[in-house]
């Protein structure tokens, strides 16, 4: 075995550029992970938005419509085309959502209740409902066809399928998905909120100082609670007070005083040498006053002077005044 080569250190250059090597990467990463969890959040909440009218409001009212497991027979008592849009304020069926109808259809039906033994009248037990084809009344195709659909449902004194709902008995459908409904309302729910959620938190961790600031809170209650538990022995107070004693003793003083003299020094400002008589001179005069008095800004004092004073004030720029 041969002796060991040292390997020769780095120049601080190549250190330096390493660093810097490594700063660029991190901040490379940091700048790549920021877009996309930002583009998650965006993506997320967009969904979100556009999920709550097309499946999370129709999810809902069907969950809250509350219709019956079974159908029930329908008999269809009328069923008309109507045209205007004051006129088509509802339709059984429209392809679209959204867009304007000045064309509809209107379907009523009549059901029966089931039979309850306390209602003596069986005609009590009949409802009259509007016939929808879904809790919206609209979808798009293929899955929901106007033109098939009335003239599968939308025959006059024909008897169908239908579901009617509980809560509101003007209300019945001829198609119905609860456990559709509520896998939909569940998923487009909680998948754009999690994803939210998760995005919004990583982008606080990346950005702002919320983690290292609850840790050293955490840590500040624990050593807080570590002092409380503290108790200080008599030994100690002793020691504490025998401390004390040797540090403000008559010696010491002055040294503390010296010593805090010395560290305040920059607080007091500096004291003015007195001026000589030699350093003091005259200084030249080109013109003396002239002799006059200060007799007031009003006329009031001049009638106190007896007549012919002439009498000159300086609050009146030199203006020669004579008595009234």
């Amino acid at each position: 075995m041969g002796p060991k080569v040292r390997k020769p250190p780095k120049p601080k250059e190549e250190e330096e550029d390493g660093k810097k090597g490594a700063f660029i990467n991190k901040v490379k990463v940091k700048l790549y992970v920021t877009l996309t969890f930002a583009s998650i959040f965006i993506i997320a909440f967009s969904a979100l938005m556009f999920l709550v009218p097309f499946v999370i409001d129709p999810s809902l009212a069907a969950i809250r419509a509350d219709f019956v497991e079974k159908p029930v027979e329908c008999k269809v008592v009328k069923s008309q085309y109507v045209l205007g849009v004051r006129n088509c304020t509802w339709s059984s069926c429209r392809e679209g959502c959204t867009r304007e109808i000045y064309e509809c259809h209107h379907v009523h039906v009549e059901y029966k209740l089931p039979v309850d033994q306390n209602v003596q009248d069986i005609s009590l037990n009949k409802k009259r409902a509007g016939l929808f084809v879904n809790v919206k009344g609209c979808g798009y195709p293929p899955d929901v066809d106007c033109e098939r659909w009335i003239g599968q449902f939308g025959v006059n004194d024909s008897t169908i399928q239908c579901f009617y709902s509980r809560t509101n008995h003007s209300f019945a459908v001829t198609h119905t998905y609860p456990q559709e409904d509520e896998r939909n309302l569940i998923l487009a729910t909680l998948v754009p909120i999690v994803c939210c959620i998760v995005s919004g938190s990583a982008l606080c961790i990346l950005h702002t100082k919320c983690v290292p600031a609850l840790k050293s809170q955490k840590e500040g209650m624990a050593g807080t609670g570590q002092k409380r538990k503290q108790i200080i022995t008599p030994s100690a107070m002793i020691r504490n007070h025998e401390r004390n004693e040797r540090k403000f003793d008559d010696g010491n003083k002055e040294k503390e005083k010296a010593k805090l003299l010395r560290e305040l020094s920059f607080l007091i400002p500096p004291r003015k040498a007195p001026m000589q008589a030699e350093d003091i001179t005259e200084l030249p005069t080109s013109h003396t006053a002239p002799d006059m008095e200060d007799w007031g800004r009003t006329s009031s004092r001049d009638n106190l002077l007896s007549d012919g004073f002439q009498k000159r004030s300086w609050r009146r720029n030199y203006v020669k005044t004579t008595p009234a």
